[in-house]
């Protein structure tokens, strides 16, 4: 048996994923991202300080923070839309384990080509 976390829509006939590329990860202590997780509304300092890397561009890719906690195998991506609260969010489940596996993705890349920077992390959500 595999368990996980999922947000599920009432009768859905079709899902709109965004394309997004996670511009930075904030990582919060699990307190913290658990009060986060429960009161998204409320404006956050690592949401004010980052505001300039998160928009949406010409191409409709959303560019955003993900937060993790500590010890929570989940994350929430956010876009603020200049604001300091999670104006859009998505929620990431497993996000440890995909940060992992993009971390030794990247880590084979500069292996092979230590003078090229990796690009931001991209996805469809």
């Amino acid at each position: 048996m595999l368990k996980t976390k999922a947000i599920f829509e009432r009768k859905t006939d079709d899902f709109q994923p965004k394309d997004c590329v996670i511009e930075k990860v904030i990582e919060l202590t699990s307190q913290e991202y658990d009060a986060f997780s429960k009161n998204m509304l409320a404006d956050y300092g690592f949401i004010k300080d980052n505001v300039d890397l998160m928009y949406v561009d010409q191409e409709g890719i959303y560019h955003c923070l993900l937060v993790v906690g500590e010890d929570r195998p989940d994350g929430i991506l956010i876009e603020s839309e200049g604001s300091g609260y999670a104006r859009y969010a998505a929620f990431l489940p497993n996000a440890r384990d995909f940060l992992s596996a993009r971390q030794e993705e990247t880590q084979g890349l500069h292996d092979a080509k230590p003078e090229t920077e990796s690009p931001g992390m991209k996805m469809n959500l």
